[in-house]
């Protein structure tokens, strides 16, 4: 990590969110948007890009929560 721009990872994590939500959101519309003309396997293999985001958004939303650990640990390293 770059030391001189750690405080701007507030703002890059939450735009980082706001575009995986946004995805999310554009994926699930086109999904119902679509559904009656697939099979039922088509359906399920159409849900997975929808979970896969809903995962990264949890996993950024958690590294979101760590940022002030994250910070002060890459911070307090020696070979500063």
């Amino acid at each position: 990590l770059d030391r001189s721009k750690l405080y701007s990872l507030d703002e890059l994590l939450g735009a980082r969110i706001s575009h995986l939500q946004a995805m999310l959101a554009e994926t699930e519309a086109h999904l119902a948007s679509i559904s009656q003309y697939l099979t039922f396997t088509e359906h399920l293999v159409m849900q997975h890009k929808g979970e896969r985001l809903r995962a990264e958004i949890v996993w950024h939303e958690n590294l979101y929560t760590q940022l002030p650990h994250i910070i002060a640990d890459e911070s307090a390293r020696k070979d500063a």
